[in-house]
């Protein structure tokens, strides 16, 4: 029980998380993405054969649990992405979108790169 209490503690969520740093110069100083910790090959497999974007959103909505991001056109910060596919429309698609896919999820840093 004490167990459950502090894995509570550290986190706003019933599961493990991580946390990654963006890129300051494709998201701005101190941005960070917050995921959960552990995904399935599967759920990698379902990205890379998705046939549109709704289906990628999907996923992402339910991995990637908080951030602190803001809008590129207008810097208000975003909704959180937490069962929430929609707030994927609104990042940059040319650098911000392809960075959290490959970093994430396609070569997520325990992978090897092209992996």
């Amino acid at each position: 029980m004490a167990k459950k209490q502090q894995k509570q503690d550290q986190s706003e969520f019933d599961f493990p998380t991580r946390r990654f740093a963006c890129p300051p110069d494709l998201f701005g100083e101190g941005k960070h993405v917050l995921r959960k910790r552990f995904m399935k090959v599967r759920v990698v497999r379902a990205i890379k054969s998705a046939t549109d974007e709704k289906q990628v959103f999907d996923i992402l909505a339910q991995y990637i649990v908080a951030w602190n991001l803001d809008d590129v056109e207008t810097g208000d910060p975003l909704p959180q992405p937490y069962q929430n596919p929609e707030v994927f429309d609104d990042l940059d698609i040319l650098e911000q979108f392809p960075w959290i896919l490959d970093t994430l999820f396609l070569n997520p840093p325990n992978f090897k790169k092209g992996r």
